[in-house]
């Protein structure tokens, strides 16, 4: 069977697991020895020949009761004619190779053996990569085996890893084969990994996780008790049923209690009771974020669209299904991805590069890698949905999982327009917990003009559309930010801008967000913290900033689409103070 990856997205969980056979010589992998007759074929290209790079992973804890042991060979499923091939051994999938690559010839359909220039012997305490490359001939794919594992299977045929396990394909026909001297334990149950629902915890509130325990004996094995704890709480168990079989895992879903916890980091340990002999491995550790208070808080959403783009009209209808019936969101678009058009800003493609934009229509969610993300080291993915329902049920996850991050900064803005000299000045304020600093030790403050309804000359590209909302006009900080000055645990910083006389200054939003700093071409560590914005339509006759709001003549409440409200409602709502010195809008949340 052969099936395209083109159309793979970076899977949000990555997990480990392995199988191995007791004998002097045993094939350490994620697949049988026979390479099934019907097997998968993973497809890169059906009119080009293709370079790319495979590799499964064989966690640390699969490999303590093999410590000493020496791989020396590594064997993969091939089909015929792939060329400018090699292996080799890593760590990590991203760090170097820990043992000199194997060149090798062209391969021959089924089992290709490349014998390592030097063993390489297992330590026990890292992972181990195995991973080769190389050239494939049009039409013909990867091999794969005859069942899924959660680490068997990665692929990088341009610039990003992808987890295609994770997206059910089946594990790669690649093994290490290990000399052990001496035996290997016959059972050994572990505990593999521990994987969290949400980034952080709020205390007194239970915090769901999945752990996984694997057999990396060489029997199937009765499903043990999972004990589990976070934090100074009292611990739990879980008695599992059924067996694991041999090479297999099974995923236990549990709720941790919180109330024990404190703010920050806390242990979670889960261990199970197993008398085999490889005790090393029948515990895990993994922090757990947990927080008592956090500030309310708005998603950024970045889009990237321009008017030449045939398919961007279906990308604004996505987010627009996905953002409907919601005020939770600061929605901003940069007219850069395909080509240009007249109003594309330069500044916008500062902002494109760090999201990994590359096309259009694309967007991303609080600058922050998810699962809709084209790759694993850029928040930015594809939104050109022909459905919008389709869309929506693919983005709206991954915007909920940015909305229910806490946040512990909020960004408040004040602002005032002179209309006589078209100058608007903004001020951003706000304040941060203790736990700003112990999970986000750097942000920077970013600060910048957006305009609705903005009527262009030219038509976008399918809709024949001339008025566009969102429109990215000009950064009233560096286009990434700026570092926040602190007093103490707060911050307020002012800015001016001249307003273009063909710019509709009750069009306009202020719009601010505190994200983490773009360092080292990081683009993985760049995420938005929290955001605001605030409309100018209901900032009529401001003039000063610096008002007496105490001796206010009048206070008048508007909900974030400028409409009137009688009181001030639960949410965010704006506020406009009316003095005998003149008129401020203030963005408050109740």
């Amino acid at each position: 069977m052969k099936y395209s990856l083109r159309s793979l997205f970076l899977a949000f969980f990555m997990s480990v697991a392995a199988l191995a056979f007791a004998q002097t010589s045993i094939h350490l992998g994620y697949c049988s020895d026979e390479i099934p007759a019907n097997h998968q074929s993973a497809v890169l290209s059906d009119a080009i020949s293709a370079r790319f790079r495979a590799a499964a992973v064989i966690p640390a804890a699969r490999l303590k009761a093999l410590a000493g042991a020496k791989v020396t060979k590594i064997r993969v499923g091939c089909p015929e004619g792939m060329t400018n091939w090699y292996v080799t051994l890593r760590t990590s999938l991203e760090g170097t190779a820990a043992t000199k690559s194997v060149d090798l010839p062209t391969t021959v359909e089924g089992w290709n053996e490349a014998e390592l220039k030097e063993p390489y012997v297992i330590t026990g305490e890292t992972d181990l990569v195995l991973y080769y490359a190389g050239t494939l001939p049009a039409g013909e794919g990867l091999v794969l085996g005859d069942k899924k594992n959660p680490n068997g299977f990665y692929i990088n045929y341009s610039s990003e890893w992808i987890d295609a396990s994770a997206l059910g394909w089946n594990a790669l026909c690649l093994q290490a084969v290990v000399e052990v001297e001496g035996e290997v334990p016959a059972n050994d149950l572990a505990v593999e990994n521990i994987a969290f629902e949400s980034a952080f915890a709020k205390i007194g509130e239970g915090a769901n996780a999945t752990v996984r325990i694997a057999n990396y004996g060489f029997a199937d094995a009765p499903a043990p008790v999972l004990h589990y704890v976070a934090g100074a709480g009292e611990p739990a168990q879980m008695a599992l049923e059924g067996t694991i079989a041999v090479g297999e895992y099974k995923e236990v879903n549990i709720q941790l209690p919180t109330a024990s916890c404190t703010e920050g980091f806390n242990d979670v340990r889960c261990w199970i009771d197993s008398d085999d002999a490889v005790k090393e491995n029948n515990e895990l550790s993994q922090q757990l974020a947990c927080y008592v208070n956090a500030y309310p808080r708005r998603t950024l959403i970045e889009h990237f669209t321009t008017l030449a783009c045939v398919n961007c009209p279906y990308g604004d209808a996505t987010l627009r299904a996905v953002v409907s019936g919601r005020e939770d969101y600061v929605w901003v678009a940069h007219h850069v991805g395909y080509r240009e058009d007249e109003l594309t800003v330069q500044d916008s493609y500062n902002v494109s590069g760090i999201n990994g934009v590359s096309s259009a229509p694309m967007a991303a969610f609080d600058r922050t890698v998810l699962p809709f993300s084209n790759g694993s080291s850029a928040p930015g993915g594809g939104i050109g949905y022909m459905n919008p329902s389709e869309g929506k049920a693919a983005l709206l996850p991954c915007f909920n999982y940015c909305a229910e991050t806490p946040a512990f900064v909020s960004v408040d803005i004040n602002a005032a327009f002179d209309a006589a000299t078209r100058t608007l000045t903004a001020t951003v304020s706000g304040e941060r917990n203790g736990l700003l600093n112990l999970f986000y030790p750097e942000a920077n403050l970013t600060v910048q003009l957006v305009e609705d309804a903005v009527e262009t000359i030219g038509k976008q590209t399918g809709s024949g559309s001339q008025i566009h909302d969102h429109v990215y006009r000009v950064s009233l900080t560096p286009s990434l930010g700026e570092p926040i000055e602190w007093q103490g645990d707060a911050y307020s910083q002012s800015f001016t801008a001249a307003v273009p006389e063909t710019w509709n200054e009750g069009n306009l939003r202020v719009v601010a967000f505190v994200n983490r700093p773009y360092k080292n071409s990081d683009c993985t560590n760049i995420q938005v913290l929290n955001a605001n914005d605030l409309r100018l339509s209901t900032l009529d006759g401001i003039d000063n900033i610096n008002i007496d709001r105490s001796a206010a003549s009048r206070r008048e409440y508007f909900n974030l689409q400028g409409q009137r409200i009688a009181a001030p409602q639960k949410g965010i709502y704006i506020e406009k103070i009316t003095t005998a010195e003149g008129t401020l809008c203030v963005k408050r949340v109740k």
